[in-house]
């Protein structure tokens, strides 16, 4: 029987594409603020050999270039008075 659990990451405020190594397969559950930081939470098989996944916040009104990557949207975060909105990007 395969160990699933939940982990979390935390993201940093940054215009760059942040790289996190997670298990194969795992599953981005949600996006919120917790004790001042971004974080995801995914659900990990940790059995499985890990894989590096990108991650990009881009703030309400900033430009997204269309042909820049294909991105999965994740989800919406206020904090400190700005809303980031954080995708999942493939190269």
């Amino acid at each position: 029987m395969a160990k699933t659990v939940i982990w979390k990451y935390i993201l940093t405020l940054s215009g760059e594409p942040q790289e996190f190594h997670v298990p194969i397969d795992s599953k981005w559950l949600t996006v919120d603020i917790q004790d001042h930081d971004i974080v995801i939470w995914a659900e990990c098989n940790v059995e499985r050999d890990k894989e590096p996944r990108i991650l990009q916040i881009y703030g309400t009104g900033n430009e997204i270039h269309e042909d820049e990557y294909r991105r999965h949207y994740i989800g919406t975060v206020q904090l400190d008075g700005y809303v980031w909105h954080i995708f999942e990007v493939f190269s």
